[in-house]
């Protein structure tokens, strides 16, 4: 390893003092699963300068010239942690809509279709009940396929209740593309629009109106809810709730695993 120019050694300064104040200002539990701190090396290996990442589990932040420690840093927001409970999703989500019962949760600002959080909740106990009705238990796989709409919302805490998991698609996917999201995800149903029908599905459901060989939405946000599980076991920290892809910039597109505990912690 080389010296260093001052011109890098002082942007990597900039990284590591960047670096330690975004982590400094998180609960120092969510970085438990990753590591809490960083060692950052300035290479020259192959004539090229690239600041390496190495990743360590020490609580501690060197930056290293000639295999000299030069510069350690330790940072932390003098804000006090955020209280995150270790909840799933559906647990974080439903005593909030009767917290707020009769606000607007979700609404469609081109139809004026609007859901209070006692609607979101009602109908995904009905949605979840509908769907254990069907077969749909925990660590299934259901894809959205759809534009932007509020049974979205409903959809997904419903989901969530049945400790299913959400891989959604984006509506601009070519055939090939949403292909491989569902070879890839292991999904077992699709719920889309009927301008976005894929061919060669076995489980659709269909959101704005029923579709010949395809199952209607609405039905199930008529079922009676007497089938919603009340004793579905969520690990909020272990169990998935949304398998989202990468956009596949370097390669194919990656599912991201995001358990409950995640979105909880990005909700909070």
């Amino acid at each position: 390893m080389q010296r260093a120019t001052s011109r890098h050694v002082t942007q990597t300064l900039r990284n590591v003092l960047h670096a330690h104040w975004c982590l400094g200002s998180c609960p120092s539990h969510l970085f438990q699963p990753v590591c809490r701190r960083s060692h950052l090396l300035l290479s020259e290996q192959d004539g090229s300068r690239i600041p390496k990442i190495r990743n360590s589990a020490m609580v501690s932040a060197r930056l290293l010239t000639s295999g000299q420690v030069v510069y350690p840093a330790q940072m932390r927001s003098p804000l006090p942690d955020l209280d995150i409970p270790v909840v799933s999703f559906a647990e974080f989500i439903l005593p909030r809509c009767d917290q707020f019962k009769d606000k607007v949760a979700v609404s469609d600002h081109l139809t004026g279709r609007k859901y209070t959080y006692h609607d979101l909740k009602k109908y995904a106990i009905r949605v979840a009940s509908a769907l254990h009705r069907q077969g749909f238990r925990k660590g299934d796989v259901i894809t959205p396929f759809t534009i932007n709409l509020p049974e979205f919302s409903i959809l997904v805490l419903a989901a969530a209740c049945l400790g299913v998991i959400v891989a959604p698609a984006n509506p601009a996917f070519k055939a090939s593309e949403l292909s491989y999201i569902l070879t890839n995800s292991g999904t077992c149903a699709i719920f889309t629009i009927p301008q976005l029908m894929p061919e060669g599905q076995d489980v659709v459901y269909t959101f704005g109106h029923e579709e010949p060989g395809c199952k209607f939405f609405n039905t199930l946000m008529e079922d009676d809810g007497k089938a919603f599980p009340e004793n579905v076991d969520v690990d909020p920290v272990r169990d998935i709730l949304v398998l989202p892809f990468s956009s596949g910039t370097t390669g194919m597109p990656k599912g991201v695993m995001l358990s409950h505990y995640n979105v909880v912690v990005n909700i909070t």
